[in-house]
């Protein structure tokens, strides 16, 4: 695993490295990964599990929030809609629950797997921001 940065209002949180799978276990309690994907695709988010969620994993990372804080801040941008919001959040809290040599392995036309995104750009920096 590497290290992960959460932003929240413009400040970063960092979670190292070694931490990230006892945040993903704290997450996991609120939400698992299957479930973030199957919300996802069926268009059915729960937002109010999401923002206990994405709480909780800044908190873990040492913001100084409450739930309630981060439900109201998935509202806050006037040129977004929720679902636009709902995504952000779905996608920081998938990223730390995938182990990163397993991001975003696209399929070529001739079967061969590619790595893309920035995990598959070994120049990037050993820290994810999400």
């Amino acid at each position: 695993m590497k290290d992960v940065t959460f932003v929240w209002k413009r400040t970063e949180y960092r979670v190292e490295a070694r931490e990230v799978l006892p945040l993903i276990a704290k997450v996991e309690e609120i939400v698992t990964l299957g479930e973030l994907i199957d919300e996802s695709q069926s268009g059915k988010i729960r937002l109010a599990r999401l923002a206990k969620a994405y709480g909780e994993a800044l908190r873990y990372a040492g913001a100084t929030l409450t739930d309630d804080e981060v439900y109201e801040g998935m509202f806050a941008s006037k040129d977004r809609t929720v679902i636009v919001l709902a995504m952000r959040t779905l996608t920081a809290l998938m990223f730390p629950m995938i182990p990163p040599d397993h991001l975003q392995e696209d399929v070529k036309s001739d079967g061969k797997k590619k790595a893309t995104g920035a995990e598959g750009d070994t120049s990037k920096k050993h820290s994810r921001r999400v």
